[in-house]
């Protein structure tokens, strides 16, 4: 009977080990039990696949990519040629999924799935992508330059009126612009370009310009934005300005989900190893599955009915990867969110 004890809790270290490892490394994994159970989903496999992550069965999660594929494939289909050395699923316009078998210690099992996209379709986004852009860019910058002069400009002092309607201009050009960029930024991640442009910088500046930025739109919605971040930050070898777009997401996702008179707060903290960055907020106390979806892009944008929410949360979680980072979000205690990006130092 002792031995008996002894092997299982030798079989539960080896699944905690393996668990470990897989919230660890940048891999798209969906880890089962023996009897078929999902055990763990990593942040990448949510990424990719959204609602097949969310599955709770090993036959579910099957049936789920099967539904993807725009040629027929059963559940069966699936298993024999994943298992066989692996399983190419084609989706709509954006190549294909592939699928890989691999089993594990302690009777785990691990669905490891991979994105192959089709060359040409790649390049032709990437194409269309570099004319959009400029031509989005091009007129929001010169509407964003002559509102500057408006506002600027030498002369008697405008009429409130004036002043306030190229106020509003010079803030939706702004808006528009970052909007373009994110967009261009979150296409060179979905192709593994996305790159980084590191120096050295004060971490805390970094921190003060995302949460700056965010503080007219939480003083319209009535949103209190506090600031809990520790002293003495660190100096980071990172990409400021994508950093400091991602830090502004998770302020903004917070303020979107706060009521009014309801509070924001920014954390940061040097730990050994890494530095961690979190938002709370006061909203509506998020499910596991909603929690799950915090930074999917195709939910995020329909749930807040606006491009901007799901475009920037999505890249707030490839700058975190790009940093060899993470992103997450948990419900916190009966009311609110907790936001959370981690880098290493």
């Amino acid at each position: 009977m002792a031995e008996l004890h002894e092997r299982e809790d030798r079989r539960e270290d080896d699944r905690e080990l393996v668990r470990a490892a897989l919230e660890a490394a940048d891999v798209a994994g969906i880890l089962c039990e023996a009897n078929g159970d999902v055990a763990a989903v990593t942040p990448a496999a949510q990424a990719l696949l959204a609602d097949a992550a969310l599955a709770r069965t090993e036959s579910d999660f099957l049936a789920r990519v099967a539904a993807k594929a725009t040629e027929p494939k059963t559940v069966a289909e699936l298993r024999e040629q994943a298992q066989a050395g692996g399983a190419r699923v084609p989706v709509l316009d954006d190549g294909a999924l592939r699928l890989e078998r691999r089993e594990l210690p302690a009777g785990l099992r691990l669905w490891v799935i991979d994105h192959e996209s089709d060359g040409e379709e790649v390049k032709k986004r990437q194409e269309i992508l570099g004319i959009a852009s400029h031509d989005m860019r091009s007129p929001l910058a010169n509407v964003r330059s002559y509102a500057g002069m408006i506002l600027g400009g030498k002369g008697p002092p405008l009429d409130p009126r004036i002043k306030r309607a190229a106020q509003v201009i010079a803030k939706n050009a702004d808006r528009g612009l970052r909007l373009v960029d994110d967009l261009i930024d979150l296409q060179r991640a979905d192709e593994k370009q996305l790159s980084l442009e590191r120096s050295n910088v004060p971490l805390e500046e970094v921190l003060r310009l995302a949460f700056e930025e965010v503080r007219p739109a939480a003083t319209d919605k009535g949103v209190r934005l506090v600031w809990s971040a520790q002293d003495g930050l660190p100096i980071l070898s990172v990409d400021e300005d994508k950093l400091r777009r991602a830090v502004r997401a998770l302020l903004e996702a917070a303020v979107r989900r706060t009521p009014t008179d309801g509070e924001v707060r920014l954390v940061a903290e040097a730990r050994q190893s890494e530095i961690y960055i979190a938002v709370e907020d006061e909203g509506e106390r998020p499910t596991v599955q909603e929690a799950a979806l915090a930074f999917d892009r195709d939910h995020q944008t329909l749930a807040a009915r606006k491009l901007t929410a799901g475009v920037s949360m999505a890249l707030a979680q490839e700058v975190a990867r790009a940093h060899g980072g993470r992103v997450g979000c948990v419900p916190r205690g009966n009311v609110g969110a907790l936001f959370y990006m981690v880098i290493p130092r």
